[in-house]
C-alpha cells in the first residue's frame, strides 16, 4: 500500500462495522482477508490498492468488515486518520 503505507509500519484497526467512502480498511471477501481502500462508486463498492501492480477488486459477493484503519505508526512518526 505504498506510498501510505511502508514497509515494516504497524497499523491500528478499529472494529466496526460500516465504513466510508475512501477509508483503509482490512475486509475478509471472497475466502481472503484484504488490506485496501474502499472506494464507492456510482453505488458500486470497491477494494482499491494503492500500488498499481494489484487490481482494484469490486465487491459483488457478501463480505465481512473486520475493522477501519484509524492509526499507523512507523519509525516512532504517528498518523492518525480518525
Amino acid at each position: 500500500m505504498i506510498p501510505e503505507f511502508q514497509h515494516g509500519a504497524v497499523i491500528v484497526v478499529e472494529p466496526v462495522s460500516a465504513c466510508e467512502d475512501g477509508a483503509y480498511v482490512v475486509i475478509d471477501y471472497a475466502g481472503e482477508t484484504w488490506f485496501r481502500q474502499f472506494v464507492v462508486h456510482d453505488g458500486r463498492k470497491f477494494l482499491r490498492p494503492l500500488n498499481d501492480l494489484y487490481p482494484t477488486v469490486e465487491l459483488t459477493q457478501p463480505y465481512q468488515l473486520r475493522g477501519v484503519v484509524v492509526q499507523q505508526t512507523f519509525q516512532r512518526q504517528r498518523k492518525r486518520y480518525l
